[in-house]
């Protein structure tokens, strides 16, 4: 049993330090109680011992033994009850970190929610009815220029290349048409692929980018004049670029507007382009479209005749295109634009110009989605792919400023002027 003392001892010290201050002060308390007892019976020890010797040696041994037997309940209830006290602790440390954790989750499942609630109240911000006396807009009869926002709520699927390649090459067509592309997204990647970069320099420098046509004011049409630039190599085509700045100027639109419905920035784009002056000077206008919605997005789209949504032939883009679509119609009356097709970009160019199987699965599969949406099939009959001609030799150079580039957009060309006569 000596052996077990050291092993006791640490118990002991163990017990004592992981005690709170109150239970310590309750063990000082007994021990005193006890010693001031132990003191208070010693002038009574002499007869007590002679009262203990005197009983039969039976009763001596019950008495022992009762005494032996309580000293190790004692200690057995005292360790049990420490030990017993550790698990609680434990317990309550788990259950302190689940609680915690199930915190956490609430947190974080309420900031989800936040932010889906605000997606959605941005959503339906911008398709409230208007309030405002604002600029109509002309209906294509009474103006020269078409307008053309190419959209899809993913990014990725090709809309900057195929507004810069849809522009020059029907701007260096056999008829060739005016042409004038604009970017709405502040990346400005449009400006990068079809501007050179010395022309891109005077534009920044000045200042002169779209969100101008966003000013609340239309500009005078000498103004309009230095937003625009030429696209490389492409004669009869402008381009008006994106920067940074339209980013602040879209939050800026959007925050006005959640404030006070009658800061209406919507049809800015409609008082700028569909003036005569600027109208009467092309016949195709092209916005460039970010993957989010935006003042700008919501501006081109409520200025435009039409609609082309790009996609790539796989199931995360193509899904996008039914949500960019029932987004678009719940514009109702406030959008004249429709819908001119769903087009199959960057698709894998195949030695016989057919769709590999996993393709013509997905290419199927995206008319029926189309088709549920829309009613009635809106998809090009023709796909742009890729090809090493497709790919622009050098930034501000578009693939089709030479006969090659102009090849792989040609039938898809032809399909978009038959179905917008231009």
């Amino acid at each position: 049993m000596l052996e077990h003392l050291p092993q006791v001892a640490r118990w002991v010290e163990q017990k004592w330090h992981k005690s709170p201050s109150l239970v310590r002060i309750g063990y000082v308390f007994a021990g005193v109680v006890l010693l001031t007892a132990a003191v208070a019976l010693l002038p009574f020890s002499k007869q007590l011992g002679e009262f203990f010797t005197q009983l039969p040696d039976t009763a001596q041994g019950i008495a022992f033994f009762a005494m032996v037997v309580g000293l190790v309940a004692f200690v057995l209830f005292s360790y049990n009850r420490a030990v017993r006290v550790d698990e609680l602790k434990t317990v309550n440390e788990r259950l302190k970190l689940d609680l915690a954790q199930a915190q956490s989750d609430v947190e974080s499942h309420d900031e989800r929610l936040a932010h889906l609630m605000h997606v959605e109240s941005r959503v339906k911000l911008w398709q409230k009815d208007c309030r405002i006396v604002h600029k109509p807009f002309v209906p294509p009869g009474l103006r020269r220029a078409r307008f053309v926002t190419v959209l899809n709520l993913k990014g990725g699927v090709g809309k900057t290349t195929l507004v810069a390649n849809l522009g020059a090459s029907l701007a260096l067509a056999e008829k060739p048409l005016r042409v004038l592309l604009v970017d709405v997204d502040f990346q400005g990647t449009l400006g990068i692929v079809a501007v050179d970069q010395p022309f891109r320099e005077i534009q920044e420098k000045n200042g002169h980018f779209v969100d101008r046509l966003l000013a609340s004011e239309a500009i005078p049409d000498q103004s309009f004049a230095t937003l625009r630039i030429g696209m490389m190599g492409v004669p009869n085509s402008h381009v008006v670029l994106a920067a940074d700045s339209l980013d602040l100027v879209d939050f800026e639109l959007q925050a006005r507007f959640f404030l006070d419905p009658l800061q209406d920035p919507r049809f800015r784009f409609i008082a700028q382009l569909h003036h005569s002056a600027i109208a009467a000077d092309y016949d195709l206008v092209l916005f460039d479209c970010p993957p989010r919605v935006t003042a700008s997005v919501v501006n081109a789209l409520l200025c435009s005749d039409h609609i082309l949504i790009p996609t790539r032939l796989d199931g995360g883009s193509i899904d996008a295109v039914p949500r960019t679509i029932d987004w678009i119609q719940r514009f109702g009356a406030l959008c004249h634009a429709t819908l001119l097709g769903v087009v199959a970009s960057h698709v894998a160019a195949s030695k016989d110009g057919k769709l590999t199987k996993s393709d013509q699965s997905v290419y199927a599969r995206l008319r029926e989605q189309v088709k549920s949406k829309c009613g009635t099939d809106v998809l090009f009959g023709e796909v742009v792919r890729t090809t090493p001609a497709a790919l622009n030799p050098k930034p501000g150079t578009v693939a089709s400023t030479t006969a090659a580039g102009r090849d792989v957009f040609a039938k898809f060309v032809a399909e978009f002027r038959r179905r917008m006569p231009l």
